[in-house]
């Protein structure tokens, strides 16, 4: 077995030399944290209520009060917890849409991540695709003509697709609904840019303050981490009206799964507790699209016809 181990861990370490294309920062340091693994956590439950003595509750909730920070409400308007990743943050937002909402149809653009279909159909939801350009921005004309009147909506937004890192404009989207009449709920998956836009001056909306309902966003991808995580943020007010308390694990049901890594938590709070960490975000960001501008350069003076596509492209 050790030799087994051994030369996975050189194929692991080897081929982070020539990783490209997928989004994620290899620049972690989670040694610190090691000595964790000797020990069984799980944090079922709401990280809110610091309940459970083999979790890490206590550092989730530090983990989710820093995001809700950086997405415009607090402890006491939103809540939150750390998810396995992007999908199933991406899922447990729409599961709170269908819960608040009448018989409600989900929309999203063309361009929005592949798991908007497996959702659909592991919620029982129709799904409409509103048309997009090359470059995965929507067709917002034709928004108005492709929605249900009759029918309550969830949209799901994109806040930076794969390929295009095109983003959807939430105000225009909701401007729609409310000039059709229809109840709706925004659902952004934030996945890739979730910790780019509240770094950078974007004219797009990306705030739970700015019609958003709920949001989700990786962990793993440009803060970076050994294993895949995220974080799911909503407005508290929707949580509620969901809630379950479960008498045997002493606390409430309000999170997609029910036992959960009490080691992700913990990854990014090492993250978030770094001296200085904003300002390394800051040159990390300004570091990504400085090679992004040389990566351009570099393929141009090979000859290569780059379209408006590769334009939009970032290399990450």
């Amino acid at each position: 077995m050790k030799n087994q181990l051994s030369q996975l861990l050189n194929r692991l370490k080897n081929n982070m030399n020539y990783h490209a294309g997928y989004p994620i920062n290899y620049d972690f340091e989670d040694s610190d944290l090691y000595q964790l693994l000797t020990c069984h956590m799980n944090n079922i439950g709401d990280p809110f209520l610091l309940k459970s003595p083999f979790s890490t509750h206590e550092y989730e909730y530090e983990v989710v009060k820093w995001f809700l920070k950086l997405y415009g409400l607090d402890t006491e308007t939103g809540w939150g917890y750390v998810t396995s990743g992007g999908t199933e943050g991406t899922l447990f937002g729409l599961w709170q849409g269908k819960e608040l909402l009448d018989r409600p149809i989900l929309y999203c653009a063309q361009s929005a991540h592949y798991s908007v279909y497996k959702a659909a159909r592991l919620l029982g939801l129709e799904l409409k695709m509103i048309p997009c350009d090359h470059r995965g921005v929507l067709y917002y004309d034709e928004m108005a003509g492709c929605v249900d009147k009759g029918r309550d909506a969830i949209f799901l937004v994109t806040l930076g697709s794969t390929m295009t890192s095109s983003l959807d404009d939430v105000a225009r989207i909701k401007a729609t609904f409310n000039n059709c009449g229809i109840r709706s709920y925004i659902h952004a998956d934030a996945a890739l840019d979730g910790m780019i836009l509240p770094f950078i001056n974007s004219p797009y909306s990306y705030k739970l303050t700015d019609g958003i309902d709920s949001v989700s966003i990786s962990g793993h991808k440009l803060i970076g981490a050994s294993a895949p995580c995220g974080v799911v943020l909503i407005h508290r007010q929707h949580i509620n009206q969901i809630n379950k308390n479960i008498p045997y694990i002493n606390n409430m049901d309000c999170t997609l799964t029910g036992s959960r890594s009490g080691y992700a938590p913990m990854i990014l709070w090492s993250k978030i507790k770094a001296k200085g960490v904003m300002m390394d975000l800051k040159r990390l960001y300004s570091n990504v699209f400085k090679t992004r501008k040389d990566m351009l350069k570099y393929l141009m003076k090979m000859g290569l016809k780059l379209g408006v596509l590769i334009t939009r492209l970032r290399l990450c």
